[in-house]
This record gives structure tokens, sequence and C-alpha cells, in this order.
């Protein structure tokens, strides 16, 4: 049987279970930890290139986003500029847009993008 990558409790169980997924449904997933992008990269990809970008982002202080706390949370940088991202979220919070202060503190410096295979 295959690993666990995705729970209904835990949610993402493991970075493999990015790649997992997108092969199911015949794309590839690009993991990059620690910053590998840098902001002005992550504008570039949605905007130049057209493809969404998942952030990780995690609020350990509560400052913004409390329920962001401890594992955090992914949502998908869909453009921006110097001003911050425009982007599409899941949570009960609804984000429509991080505003450049904001994302500075909660991103973690995990993007993943997702293309076709």
């Amino acid at each position: 049987s295959n690993p666990i990558y995705l729970t209904p409790w835990g949610g993402l169980m493991s970075q493999s279970g990015w790649d997992y997924t997108a092969q199911r449904y015949h794309f590839q997933a690009k993991v990059q930890l620690n910053g590998s992008l840098s902001f002005n990269d992550i504008i570039r990809t949605t905007v130049l290139q057209g493809l969404p970008v998942v952030l990780g982002l995690r609020d350990n202080g509560g400052r913004y986003f409390p329920a962001f706390a401890g594992g955090g949370h992914f949502l998908i940088a869909v453009g921006g500029n110097s001003g911050g991202v425009p982007v599409v979220d899941s949570s009960l919070y609804k984000i429509t847009f991080l505003p450049l202060d904001e994302f500075n503190y909660l991103w973690t410096g995990e993007t993943i993008i997702i293309t076709p295979a």
C-alpha cells in the first residue's frame, strides 16, 4: 500500500505528498524549501509565466492568523507586485491578499510549483 501522505486530521504528512498527489493527476510538483525562490521569483512565476505558486505559511506569534501556528497552512499565490500577493485560500480566514509585510512575516520559505507532467 502507499504511504499516508495526506490525512483528514493532519493534512500534508510528508513533503513527498506533493509529488505523489500531483503525479496521480498527471502533474509534477517542484518543492523548494528555505527560500530557494525569492519574493520576486514568486511574482515572476505567477505574473509572467501564469503559474500559481503554493506558499507555506506559519504564524507562531499569532500576529495575523493564529490558526496558522504550529503546523502552518498552505495557500496559493496567483499574482503580485511590490505591494503584496493576491492569494487563494481554503482556510476559514478566506484571505484574498497578503500585503508585503504580512507575507514576509508569515512565509516559511517553502514554495511548490505544480505543472503538467
